[in-house]
């Protein structure tokens, strides 16, 4: 039996254009398969630097801490002896993937609810609570001068804050939502008397060191 070699050769080259076409499709079908148009770049959100993403700044807690604090004291219930209410401010609770100091954003919550209170509201402070119990036992022993006999008054109110994030990558940059979320609940019972949140979005755009 004769073979022919030239018709081998075109056998050759015709199944490796097919091979080559095959591939071509399944490479533009899974471009598809990944959404959107097909086109560009999109950068996965667990290579985005932690410190670039979500930043909260001072700026943009006190702007929102001034809404809330408007909105909180008009809720607060009045005692009718006329007796202030006390409140303790707890840490912000950061959620996010962006650093905060929870003590200076504690710190800017407590000066801001403070300058916008009115009589009927005493907030507590337990940074130091040890250096203050501290100081009522030398006094108690006579170590230092008295100054009456007070109970250290106990908080009738906790306010807490926390701050959550979601972000959407896409080819230019990040789109970040955040969510501030407060509620004031009562110390005795664990009732929330007041909830409230507040919205903030970001847009960033890639640096060329992001790229």
């Amino acid at each position: 039996m004769r073979i022919s070699l030239s018709g081998g050769r075109d056998f050759g080259r015709g199944w490796a254009l097919l091979v080559a076409g095959l591939v071509l499709v399944m490479a533009f079908g899974a471009a598809g398969c990944r959404g959107g148009k097909g086109t560009g770049t999109t950068k996965p959100l667990d290579t985005v630097d932690k410190h670039w993403r979500g930043t909260i700044t001072p700026e943009m807690i006190r702007s929102v801490t001034q809404v809330m604090a408007r909105d909180l004291l008009e809720r607060i219930p009045a005692d009718p002896s006329g007796k202030k209410v006390t409140i303790v401010v707890c840490p912000l609770d950061n959620r996010t993937m962006g650093e905060l100091d929870p003590k200076m954003n504690m710190a800017q919550i407590r000066d801001v609810l403070i300058k916008f209170a009115n009589d009927r509201v005493v907030f507590l402070d337990r940074n130091r609570f040890d250096e203050i119990k501290a100081e009522r036992a030398r006094k108690a022993e006579g170590e230092v001068e008295p100054t009456g006999n007070k109970p250290l008054r106990g908080a009738e109110y906790f306010l807490f804050g926390e701050v959550m994030e979601h972000s959407d990558s896409n080819a230019s940059g990040l789109d970040v939502y955040l969510y501030f979320s407060f509620r004031l609940t009562n110390a005795d019972t664990s009732e929330i008397i007041w909830s409230n949140g507040y919205e903030r979005r970001e847009t960033r755009q890639w640096g060329k060191q992001d790229r």
